[in-house]
């Protein structure tokens, strides 16, 4: 189980990572859509990419791969 981990060096930023919590829904659904989109677009047809998304990177597939405990997600902050 992650609890949380902070890595410092002087002169650096601060870097905490800690497990995905039903209160990250909406940070990460934005996210996995903006970086799929960013990834795909290129090569991918525009109404394709659209409901991919739309069909995988919905609030309530991330919700319930949360509440997986065989599922990981991962939220790294920078301070």
């Amino acid at each position: 189980m992650v609890t949380g981990s902070t890595m410092h060096h002087p002169g650096t930023p601060t870097v905490t990572i800690r497990a995905g919590t039903p209160a990250d829904l909406g940070m990460l659904t934005a996210l996995g859509a903006k970086t799929f989109h960013a990834t795909y677009a290129p090569d991918v047809p525009a109404d394709d990419l659209e409901t991919f998304i739309a069909a995988t990177i919905r609030r309530d597939v991330v919700a319930a791969a949360l509440a997986d405990p065989d599922q990981r997600y991962l939220v790294a902050a920078v301070a």
